[in-house]
């Protein structure tokens, strides 16, 4: 990879436009713009601005992938790429996960407003705004597409931190999708309690479609972070990632999903809806898995 991709991928990976990392190195766009295209080169005083800017050394910014590198079985992933990948997955994770949770909670305003126009233009303004995060994430060019289809080469230094790194994120994702499993199962007993003990009928679904709604979000969260590691982690296990879809899952979760709503249509323990919500999350998951899996 040459300078200038390298340095497009970087700006990109962290959020900033053309001018806004311009303004950082107290450049002009077009500057960046010939850097980027490979018209030009920074000054070294530069490249230590860009070194500091993005946390990444002089040698991964200058070092060029020669044509052997390039066709070789594998590829060596330096530790500024791998947590360029990790910080891309992750930052996906979370703007799909806010997307699903404003989209979800978007009824709040037909419970506050009762119906009333206003209330569901604002819904339907929220949905919009849902589905437009998700979709500017979704589209979003990946830059590390040949993690996906070469065997990835590591330092044993980088192995060894991200072995430490990955045991305790997982930890976490798995805290983030126990807490998502205790909003979903109490947000139906609140809003029993309240509507029925104390007639906050409107209240009640409100909390009820907030608790829901981050539950969405955090097991997406969860499920689409630990699905870019475990990548990482097949290839650590057996120098390549297993590309066909591992489908035997759906034979467990929708006799799982049949039982949990008709347990909430007998005992009103829970929403029945719920259950069905959580499969079809489990489902996009699965499906966006798959698209990070082959790249598309």
């Amino acid at each position: 990879m040459k300078f200038g991709d390298k340095l497009k991928s970087l700006r990109k990976e962290h959020g900033y436009s053309q001018a806004d990392f311009a303004q950082q190195l107290d450049i002009t766009r077009q500057a960046v713009s010939k850097w980027e295209s490979g018209q030009g080169y920074p000054e070294i005083e530069k490249l230590i601005q860009i070194s500091n800017l993005f946390g990444v050394t002089l040698d991964y910014l200058l070092k060029e992938e020669t044509a052997e590198e390039k066709n070789s079985i594998g590829i060596y992933v330096s530790k500024e790429e791998l947590d360029g990948y990790l910080y891309y997955n992750c930052r996906k994770a979370k703007h799909i996960a806010i997307g699903i949770s404003i989209f979800s909670v978007s009824n709040i305003f037909y419970y506050i407003f009762k119906g009333a126009i206003i209330g569901n233009s604002m819904s339907w303004l929220l949905r919009a705004i849902g589905i437009s995060f998700i979709l500017w994430q979704l589209i979003i060019p990946n830059n590390y597409r040949q993690f996906k289809f070469k065997q990835l080469l590591f330092d044993t230094e980088i192995i060894k931190t991200f072995r430490i790194q990955h045991n305790i994120n997982i930890r976490k994702y798995s805290a983030l999708i126990i807490a998502g499993v205790i909003f979903l199962l109490f947000s139906s007993p609140i809003q029993y309690i309240l509507s029925k003990e104390y007639s906050l009928v409107e209240l009640s679904s409100v909390i009820e479609t907030i608790m829901n709604s981050a539950a969405f979000g955090l097991f997406f969260l969860a499920g689409i972070s630990i699905k870019a590691e475990t990548l990482i982690f097949k290839q650590l296990e057996n120098g390549g990632c297993n590309l066909e879809p591992n489908l035997k899952w759906i034979s467990i979760a929708i006799p799982i999903t049949i039982l949990a709503i008709f347990i909430g249509f007998i005992s009103n323990t829970w929403n029945p809806i719920v259950p069905i919500f959580v499969l079809i999350c489990i489902v996009l998951i699965k499906i966006y898995s798959i698209m990070l899996e082959r790249g598309e």
